[in-house]
């Protein structure tokens, strides 16, 4: 009988800047060093595992006997805080009750990749597991329904998939943001009332998006602007206050 292949890890990377995390300093800033020591703990639980593991009450005692000076409801709100800031994913635990994350499956598949082979049993995954052998294509159902393992033509299908996100992401080609002076030189251009810095720096805190599009003329913008703050100022509204949705709005 042919020997079954490891599936847990007998030791993972730990960053240095472990501790620099913010979702691991708001975790310490809350429950000090037995946050601290919980996360360490739930990660060695899962590298020993593989990617993920099941958050039950066998688990929960195991690592309280493991954490002195823990208790069972102390630990459930370090996971609850942990799920809630993003250093385990919400959904598959809501639905599964399952602690993993992308971060914690790009570590693990990135150490095991000449181990994974077609037929390997991958459930609950959050990134594609591959090498050049062998790709697991990305199945996040969760319920105990297991993803499959796809030869290379899924590959090249997850490939053009993520380019295809990619150019969602791009913003509108030609657009870059403006500085503060380039705004100032055109509002002295055209004698307007805006104040710059008021207007950059709302939309940089928008990431320039109007709406729920990217902006694709700050100029035109401007304009916009310009208009509010005149109708402002003769009805005597505080042309200081802006609008989220863009340009001012009214304090009364």
């Amino acid at each position: 009988m042919a020997r079954p292949n490891k599936i847990g890890l007998d030791y993972f990377p730990f960053d240095v800047d472990f501790f620099n995390d913010e979702k691991i300093g708001a975790i310490s800033g809350e429950f000090g060093i037995k946050g601290e020591l919980a996360c360490i703990k739930l990660l060695c639980a899962i590298y020993r595992q593989g990617y993920f593991i099941l958050w039950n009450e066998m688990l929960k005692m195991k690592l309280i006997k493991e954490l002195p000076g823990v208790s069972a409801d102390l630990l459930d709100n370090i996971v609850s805080r942990l799920i809630r800031w993003g250093f385990f994913d919400k959904t598959l635990f809501e639905e599964s009750g399952i602690l993993t994350s992308k971060g914690i499956q790009r570590r693990y598949f990135e150490i095991v990749k000449r181990r994974v082979d077609t037929g390997t049993n991958l459930p609950y995954l959050l990134v594609s597991a591959y090498n050049n052998r062998v790709s697991a294509y990305i199945n996040p159902v969760s319920n105990g329904v297991s993803a499959y393992i796809n030869p290379q033509s899924k590959v090249k299908e997850s490939k053009v998939n993520l380019k295809e996100k990619e150019k969602k992401k791009k913003p509108p080609s030609g657009f870059i943001p403006p500085s503060v002076d380039e705004v100032k030189n055109y509002i002295s251009e055209k004698k307007y009332s805006v104040d710059a810095e008021v207007f950059v720096a709302f939309y940089t805190s928008k990431d320039w998006f109007v709406g729920k599009s990217k902006m694709r003329d700050w100029r035109a913008a401007l304009v916009t602007w310009q208009k509010r703050s005149k109708n402002e100022k003769h009805t005597g509204i505080d042309a200081k206050t802006f609008n989220p949705d863009g340009g001012y709005t009214s304090t009364i």
